[in-house]
């Protein structure tokens, strides 16, 4: 085995050692777009408890909770421009138990668990971050793909939410960047190790098969 077919096997390895080791460390909490629906529903459920478990209706409902407010707008994500308050709450149906009341405008792309594949991070998407209120008033979030949200509007008979207008995210790009680079290193690997099989046993078979066929064909025009 020569140095590139070494270096291939070496390359995989790694991958896999490092995947194991830091690849269950990344999660969509460590992005600021996962962490602003906890944000949200916190406010939300602050909000509810002071107010007899009424809904807030809009961001400035819940301005009076400063420390709240400044959390999530330091936050990259930009929930107040990024997330609307639904007013009336969207009826969850099977997909969650109880109401959405808040979501982000547009449809986007993130890393969510079980995203992560030999240390760099897929994105999951197109979908949404919803913010929610259970039977029992609780809430809570969870994430939903962009076909289930369109079909809860559509059987509620309701528009879709006004999309926001704000630049990519910049770990949608890092994310993207890092994907098409582990992309082509393992291919690169596949490919190196691939062409190594094929010389040491496939190549010497066929070039049996081939003298076989040529003497094969030699004696038949004698004959």
């Amino acid at each position: 085995m020569k140095w590139p077919e070494k270096f291939a096997v070496v390359g995989l390895l790694m991958a896999v050692l490092l995947h194991m080791a830091m690849g269950r460390f990344t999660v969509s909490g460590h992005t600021a777009e996962g962490a602003a629906p906890v944000a949200i529903y916190q406010l939300m459920s602050l909000y509810a408890e002071k107010h007899d478990g009424k809904l807030a209706t809009s961001w400035k409902d819940l301005a009076s909770q400063l420390s709240g407010v400044l959390r999530i707008e330091n936050l990259e994500a930009k929930p107040t421009s990024r997330y609307v308050i639904l007013q009336p709450p969207l009826p969850a149906g099977e997909v969650l138990e109880g109401d959405i009341v808040a979501l982000n405008r547009s449809p986007i792309h993130d890393v969510t668990p079980g995203t992560n594949y030999l240390t760099f991070t897929l994105l999951e998407g197109p979908g949404r971050y919803v913010v929610c209120r259970n039977t029992e008033g609780h809430f809570g979030y969870s994430w939903m793909k962009e076909n289930d949200v369109k079909k809860l509007f559509q059987s509620a008979g309701r528009k879709m939410p006004e999309a926001d207008s704000e630049p990519l995210r910049s770990w949608v790009v890092k994310a993207r960047i890092n994907q098409f680079f582990w992309t082509i290193y393992l291919l690169t690997c596949l490919g190196i190790l691939a062409r190594y099989f094929w010389k040491t046993h496939f190549s010497w078979r066929l070039a049996i098969y081939s003298s076989e066929f040529s003497r094969h064909r030699a004696a038949a025009m004698d004959a």
